[in-house]
């Protein structure tokens, strides 16, 4: 069924598969675990739009990296151990560049 011109144009998403391009990130020195904590500015990519183009969101995230060099996801949480590291990841961003 076609829409009537009074009927708005709605964009939907056809799939959730997603993807994360990383732009630019920066991190904390490495914890003797091994772990180290980095803040992302990256671009989200969605599933596809009604038109075929792909939603694309942008932002930021924490992620935690492991000693191995992957990134460790945890469901997409990131738990942080205190004020004052969150607090040096945003600096570090910000003097960096990272946020737009």
């Amino acid at each position: 069924m076609e829409p009537s011109a009074q009927e708005p144009q709605v964009r939907r998403k056809k799939s959730r598969t997603h993807s994360v391009y990383i732009h630019q990130k920066v991190a904390l020195p490495t914890e003797e675990s091994g772990y180290t904590i980095e803040l992302h500015r990256c671009t989200f990519n969605g599933g596809l739009l009604d038109d075929g183009e792909p939603e694309k969101l942008h932002g930021y995230r924490f992620m935690w990296r492991g000693p191995n060099g992957n990134l460790q996801s945890f469901r997409g949480q990131a738990r942080l151990s205190s004020r004052e590291d969150i607090m040096a990841l945003i600096a570090k961003g910000d003097a960096a560049g990272l946020f737009i």
